[in-house]
Formats: structure tokens, sequence, C-alpha cells
């Protein structure tokens, strides 16, 4: 029997009819695939600004429309993880390296600022140990910061705890005139100098501002809180020279307050109202304007003291609006009865103890407790040490619902 064998020329010259499935398929074959070159350009940028910097920069190589890409991204992180490379840290543990390092850090952040678009440009943060020896580069990094309209700048210029006295950068404020400065809204700065100029008009503009181990006097920090000011959030942390804290009622945005370990701190005073406020150091003085609308307290205390005591001697009497009390401190042995569980209710009184002589005799707290009728959370979190001559009744706290008769919710944590 014979065997036939088509045409292999006419096979693939054979027309099918119209509307065939093969017609269908031969044009989609034909179409071309999606690449991601062919996105616009505003998303390319959003990609990659997702990308670490190193990352971002080498997609320039790609071709001739990927050269500027990376130069639009939103977010501009400079900092010793994203400049150095894995040898250059290895280098730093040297003398002569270091010095290296900070140079090629410089010129780093140089290039990059200087090449960026600065076109919807969010946050800028520059980090790396620098002192006051390089402020004529630093100048220029906060002019590119305000030139580029960036809405954030974080300057954290971290201590160095060897060698001679470090002079701190002292940061210009004299360039955060309103008139430069229409856009930048956050600002956060770590190991800096502030000395306002007398003309200075506070921060018009800025509605979050972080000082973290920064040098400024009492009579400076006020100036900086000046009359027009449009601040919701300000932190202030480990700043050495500050012995006095007065936030004054013209700044009636504020919204949060942040106080922590300021060693020289003597007292606090709000002139204006605030929600929320967080403290952590020693027990000083706290004054609220009257009548306050504070609804959440935060107070971690350094030093030892009794929780009862503070609540019920230090707690400011201007409360009346308190819905959350977090307290933490320190307390020593307790004599614990599990009948204390029918007394507690609730209220967010938040309690993190760790070993503290109690002085206070029992009949003397609870005749001072004050009623706090907003509370409605209590979480207790005991950590306790055994000294036996120095004890108190854990039945105590059962008086803090009666205080606080609209609790609703109780968390008991003992260590």
């Amino acid at each position: 029997m014979g065997m036939c064998y088509g045409n292999p020329v006419s096979d693939r010259k054979r027309k099918f009819a119209p509307g065939s499935p093969h017609i269908a398929s031969a044009k989609r074959s034909k179409k071309p695939g999606l690449r991601i070159g062919g996105l616009p350009e505003d998303i390319l940028s959003s990609i990659i600004s997702k990308l670490p910097l190193k990352e971002a920069a080498r997609t320039s190589i790609l071709s001739s429309q990927w050269r500027r890409i990376w130069l639009c991204r939103a977010n501009i992180d400079l900092s010793y993880h994203t400049v150095f490379s894995q040898s250059d840290k290895v280098r730093g543990w040297t003398t002569r390296g270091n010095i290296l390092n900070r140079l090629k850090f410089i010129k780093s952040v140089g290039v990059v600022l200087q090449q960026h678009e600065g076109v919807g440009t969010e946050n800028i943060r520059i980090s790396f140990h620098l002192c006051d020896r390089y402020a004529d580069h630093m100048d220029k990094w906060v002019k590119y910061t305000i030139a580029s309209k960036a809405k954030g700048l974080i300057l954290e210029l971290l201590s160095m705890k060897f060698g001679p006295t470090i002079v701190r950068y002292n940061f210009p404020l004299q360039m955060l005139d309103t008139k430069k400065n229409s856009s930048l809204r956050r600002l956060r700065l770590h190991f800096v100098s502030l000395c306002p100029p007398a003309d200075f008009r506070g921060f018009q503009n800025l509605t979050r501002l972080c000082l973290q181990d920064v040098n400024i006097t009492n009579e400076d920090l006020q100036r900086l809180l000046s009359e027009g000011n449009h601040l919701e959030c300000f932190r202030i942390a480990c700043c050495e020279t500050l012995t006095s804290l007065r936030i004054p009622h013209y700044v009636n945005r504020l919204k949060f307050l942040l106080v922590l370990s300021c060693p020289l701190l003597q007292d606090i005073t709000l002139d204006c109202v605030v929600p929320a406020l967080h403290y952590r150091g020693p027990l000083i003085p706290l004054e609220l304007a009257a009548p306050s609308k504070l609804t959440n307290l935060w107070v971690e205390l350094s030093s030892c003291h009794s929780a009862l005591g503070f609540i019920s001697s230090e707690l400011p009497t201007t409360i009346p609006h308190l819905e959350m009390l977090t307290f933490r401190c320190s307390q020593f042995e307790v004599c614990i009865s599990h009948d204390v569980l029918i007394f507690l209710g609730c209220a967010h009184i938040y309690f993190s103890w760790v070993p503290f002589f109690f002085c206070i005799q029992r009949a003397d707290v609870v005749s001072r407790l004050r009623s706090f009728l907003s509370l409605r959370h209590l979480v207790l979190d005991l950590t306790i040490t055994d000294l036996p001559r120095r004890t108190i009744d854990i039945l105590d706290l059962g008086y803090l619902p009666e205080a606080a008769p609209f609790v609703e919710k109780l968390e008991l944590h003992m260590f």
C-alpha cells in the first residue's frame, strides 16, 4: 500500500476559511508582549522608588529611557546602609577608613541631590556621623530640601562618643522662612544645636517636629514655638540642656506631645489643650491648662515611686476627660491575695512595676484617691521583688475601681 505525503510548502500556504479559530490564534501570537519599559514614566518612577537606593541607581544603565527615572524617586534615603558597600563597612573599622568613608558619604549625598529631579519629593533622610566641621555641605543639603519642595526632612547626624569634644552642627533655622519654605511639613533633627534668630517667626507650616539629643535652651525653645505655629505632633527626647518645658497657649493645634529622657528637666507646663501626652523620666511637676481635654496620659517613671501614691497625689486634678492612663514605675514585694480580683473593674491604666519601697499608709492613700469617671480600661502589669520587711497589700489596688466606677476591661499581669 502506497503512502501519500503532503507538500510541506503547500501546507504552510494553506488558507483557512474566514472566521476560522486558526486565524484568531495567529493574530494573537503576533501581538507584542507587555514590557515594563512600555509603562508610563510616572508608574515606572513609583516602581523604582520601592527599590533600595543602590538598586534603583543600577537601573540607569539599562537604556537611555531608564537613565534618569531613578532620580525622580519620592523618598531619598542616604545613610550608612544605603551608601556604603560591604567593603566600605569593613574599611570603616580603621581610623583612616572611617575618614575615607565620611568623605565618600559627603560626596555621594552631593552627587545624588545634584542629579535628583526634585519633583514630587516626599522625604529626604540623611543619617551619618557628622559635626559642625562639615556645616558648608549640610547647609547645601538643607537648601536643596527647601528648593525641592520636599515635605519631610530627617537629619540624623548621630553623636560620636569618642575622640575630642564634638561641636554640633548649628541647624540654619533662618532657611525655614515662610516665603522660602511653603512645602516642608515634617522635620526631625538629631544631634544638632538650635539657636533661633531674634526675628524667627516660628514654624508656620510644620505639622510634625522631632528633636532628639538637641542642644537648646529654655528660652530658645519658647522662641521656636512662637505664635502662628501649626504643630500637631511635637516630640523631644534626650535633650540634656533643657530644664523647663512650657508649651504656650497659642500652639492650639497640638494633638500629641512626647517628652522622653531629658535628664535635667524639672517641670512641664501645658498652657494649651493637648489630647495625648507621653512622658518618661523622673517624677516632676506636671501642670495642665484648665479645663484640660487630656484623654491619653502615658507616664513611665525612671525613679522609684508608688503607683497608688502617684494617682492619689501626683496626678493633676484638671483631667476630667482622661480615658487612658498608662503608668509604669518600680515597686517592692506585695502580699498577694486572689480576693483582689473581685474588687477590680477597668480603665486604661497601665502599670509595669519593678522593685520599689512603698511608704504611704493605706488609709492615707485611699482618702486621697479622686474620681476618674471617664476611665474605661485598666491594665496592671506588676513585676515584684521579695522583700518581706517592706510589703504592701495588693488588696489596696481594689480601691481603684471605686475611684473609676465605669471601668470596662481588666488585664492583670504579675511577675
